[in-house]
């Protein structure tokens, strides 16, 4: 058997196996598979090899999408867009910083599906195949959480999220952290500059808390009722002034400030309050009040704008989600003494009884881990309205597309029929365009097909046919069939290079509309090139060496 036969069976098996067994980067499997088998087609004079080449890549095409399905947009498959708009214009590079960072949050969310898409310099498109509320929500919380990661021990910074070793960060089991009192932990290591910084400004502070804040709203005012905080915390203390203390240990330290009002003595009066910003309960007069002066207003329900206390040799708050507050775990003594680590955990507690409970322990857990390992934000983001996509009505638009692409096919049929009134040249154009949109279906499929890639695939159609034309045309013309042949390829393989030259500049606009479109295109154009013109130049030449025409 021939070496290229041998080596275009290898690269069959060897991309099979890994469609197989690493699904996850099918789409770029899929892609580098395009360019393998292409360049041994193109690099060969034997027809057979060019034939064979585009038959396997058509097998793989079908076994991928047998295997790993095909990825819709929320145009087909339904799903949700949140738009988000960042508090100021950045540059480029900061841009792309921002969306790489969601996509490693939504992913240690377990949402390997979402889309993030900048649009210009100050929004980005989030697309979830999903109308979930649980899941939507999952995704508006790591919006919300900017990741400044602070551990403050006796009101100053022991470590911060700089100090956290990406790749380190996972999840602890809930049956081991349940044995040390807490329902969700996530674990993590630090730099060995970490480490000995963390050990100096911890040495002879056992049993104090390690305060654990994430985005502590810092020059925020936070409003409570005082009778309501009384109520709170009169099993810990009978004495309230200790309580007060705690406060304002967990409001005033390196990590931000925070100031705390109680709602009895709020006046809003025609003051300037503009730009400030107030927590508030929410549902309440004051927090409209607020509103309506022109205040900045976060609301939080009673849970989440009253703290948790712990009671140990001191009173502290554990917990206090409106200030930032996720933990407080008691530093041991042992690594109060000097000791350098560079393994550390967090841990909390969850809200609910039984079930509920491990459900909200998983999801804080998971909240915090992508926070975590996705770093911090270098500007705020601002989730938007949302807008929704039913499943029927994507469905809808995959019959509408499905009808136009066999629309587009039966009237390729009939203009080649019409032109060249020969089965022997109209069936191999149809059955080589056929294959081609199949094989870029399942390539563009293994990234995101949405509405504009969907529109790419259907000019494809028209891509190829015009391809073919200009070849059986030479061949028609021109009694020297290789010099034909080399005419033919020097016209499509320029209007190919000057198509995907003028596509590029789309993916840098910014224009999300219009990237699928471009990609879909320059794929066609490619396999074009690679695989489908050569098969078909293969096919019509042996049809004119053996019939005059």
């Amino acid at each position: 058997m021939d070496k290229k036969y041998i080596a275009l069976f290898g690269i069959f098996i060897l991309f099979l196996a890994g469609l197989y067994f690493y699904k996850t980067v099918s789409n770029f499997l899929m892609l580098i598979s395009l360019i393998s088998f292409g360049y041994v087609s193109i690099s060969s004079d034997d027809k057979r090899i060019k034939l064979t080449a585009l038959a396997l890549i058509f097998l793989l095409a079908l076994l991928n999408m047998q295997m790993n399905g095909i990825k819709w947009g929320i145009d087909f498959a339904g799903g949700t867009r949140i738009p988000v708009t960042l508090d100021k214009a950045v540059s480029t590079q900061i841009m792309q910083d921002i969306v790489s960072k969601l996509k490693t949050r939504t992913s240690a969310l377990g949402l390997e599906q979402v889309q993030v898409q900048a649009i210009g310099n100050d929004r980005i498109f989030i697309e979830v195949p999903s109308n979930n509320e649980q899941t939507l929500q999952k995704i508006e919380d790591t919006i919300a959480h900017q990741g400044v990661y602070s551990g403050v021990v006796d009101g100053k910074i022991a470590i911060s999220g700089t100090d956290i070793l990406p790749g380190t960060i996972y999840q602890i089991p809930s049956s081991y952290v349940a044995q040390h009192g807490a329902d969700w932990g996530v674990a993590f290591s630090i730099s060995p500059e970490a480490a000995r910084d963390f050990a100096n400004k911890v040495q002879g502070k056992g049993n104090y808390p390690l305060y654990m804040y994430l985005d502590m709203p810092s020059g925020a005012t936070i409003i409570v009722n005082k009778a309501k905080m009384q109520n709170i915390t009169s099993n810990i203390s009978s004495d309230f002034d200790d309580v007060i203390i705690a406060l304002d240990e967990a409001l005033d330290n390196e990590a931000g400030k925070v100031t705390m009002e109680y709602e009895e003595n709020v006046v809003v009066s025609d003051e300037n309050i503009t730009n400030k910003t107030y927590l508030v309960e929410e549902n309440s007069d004051l927090a409209s009040a607020l509103a309506e002066k022109g205040a900045r207003v976060l609301t939080y329900s009673d849970s989440d704008l009253y703290p948790q206390f712990s009671k140990g040799s001191m009173i502290f708050v554990n917990q206090w989600k409106a200030v930032g507050l996720i933990s407080a775990p008691v530093l041991s003594p042992d690594i109060t003494k000097g000791a350098v680590s560079l393994s550390y955990t967090i841990t909390g507690s969850a809200q609910g009884n039984g079930n509920e409970r491990a459900v909200n322990a998983d999801t804080e857990a998971k909240l915090i881990t992508s926070v975590l390992k996705g770093g911090a934000f270098p500007v705020k983001l601002n989730a938007g309205s949302k807008t929704y996509i039913p499943s029927a009505l994507g469905e809808k638009f995959l019959n509408y597309s499905a009808i136009a692409i066999l629309a587009s096919i039966a009237f390729v049929i009939a203009f080649l029929s019409l032109r060249y009134r020969r089965l022997d040249l109209v069936i191999p154009m149809a059955v080589i365009t056929i294959v081609e949109l199949i094989i870029l279906i399942s390539i563009v499929g293994s990234f995101t097909i949405d509405l504009p890639a969907m529109a790419g695939i259907i000019a494809s159609a028209g891509i190829s046919v015009d391809a073919q034309i200009v070849i059986t045309d030479e061949l028609i013309r021109r009694e020297d069939k290789k010099d034909a042949i080399q005419r033919a390829f020097s016209i499509i393989n320029n209007n190919a290079m000057v198509a995907c030259v003028s596509m590029m500049p789309l993916f840098f606009v910014n224009i999300v509309e219009v990237v699928g479109f471009a990609v879909s295109s320059i794929f066609a154009y490619s396999l074009g090139v690679l695989l489908s013109r050569p098969a078909y130049s293969a096919i019509v030449e042996t049809i004119f060496e053996n019939k005059k025409i």
